[in-house]
């Protein structure tokens, strides 16, 4: 991988960690349906909402911790290595996805 290479995938890191920061803080921590809906259905449609909304935190804040892994992997020069099998990831694999932890291959395996 050349430095023009890393260059552009941590420049690509660095854009959607910020992203993704900005919509965590934008996420509400409460949901409030108003007071039209009678106490049983609204209490339901609450904790739907509240789930859905831990799910999707839950998802930013892994892809967060993609992101900081792969931008740290840089730093340390093993960027673009497998964490299992230890061999390079392919480029069309890191185009996709910059934050990949895996090779094709090891990616099946952890799918």
């Amino acid at each position: 991988m050349t430095n023009e290479d890393l260059e552009k995938f941590e420049k690509r890191l660095v854009q959607e960690e910020a992203k993704i920061e900005s919509e965590l803080k934008a996420t509400p921590d409460v949901v409030n349906f108003g007071d039209t809906q009678d106490e049983e259905t609204e209490e339901a449609d609450e904790s739907t909402a509240a789930d859905l909304q831990a799910s999707k935190q839950d998802i930013l804040l892994q892809k967060l911790d993609d992101i900081r892994s792969a931008l740290n992997k840089i730093k340390n020069n093993v960027y673009g290595i497998c964490e299992i099998g230890g061999e390079n990831i392919e480029m069309e694999v890191l185009e996709l996805n910059p934050s990949a932890r895996y090779c094709k291959e090891h990616n099946k395996q952890e799918s």
